[in-house]
């Protein structure tokens, strides 16, 4: 086993540990394995290093908080339904979700390796699913 390999288990280890200590009940312990559930945990990531921008940890947890208690939304709802997460960041934020979404956007392009330019973030989850499992790089 490379130490490359190692460092990543290492690595995937510690997100995980660290996540069961940060998150809401509903987003912990969701099952891996196959190629859509690793795009799901790379949309799940994305999602939270993007709210993470605004103020760390605590402004992540508050946001998903507010999500599953006020609005029913939960991370695995969010990943079969990513326009939920759209709807549901206007109605708590107005006009300035955009600035949000825009964040999400960034970090699951750049984890992805692809152009987020002109897209929203139902338009680029579509392309991101695409881009990793039909090769559609246009």
């Amino acid at each position: 086993m490379s130490s490359s390999h190692t460092s990543k288990n290492a690595l995937r280890r510690s997100v995980i540990l660290t996540k069961e200590r940060s998150e809401p009940p509903s987003s912990r312990n969701e099952p891996k394995g196959n190629e859509e559930e690793d795009f799901s945990e790379i949309l799940v990531d994305s999602i939270r290093e993007g709210l993470r921008y605004f103020g760390g940890n605590d402004v992540m947890n508050g946001i998903l908080y507010v999500l599953e208690i006020d609005y029913g939304l939960t991370m695995p709802k969010i990943v079969q339904n990513i326009s939920l997460l759209k709807e549901n960041l206007e109605r708590m934020f107005g006009d300035s979700s955009s600035v949000i979404e825009d964040r999400i956007c960034i970090q699951l392009a750049t984890r992805l390796g692809i152009d987020h330019s002109g897209r929203s973030l139902v338009e680029l989850a579509a392309f991101a699913y695409q881009f990793l499992f039909h090769n559609d790089r246009s």
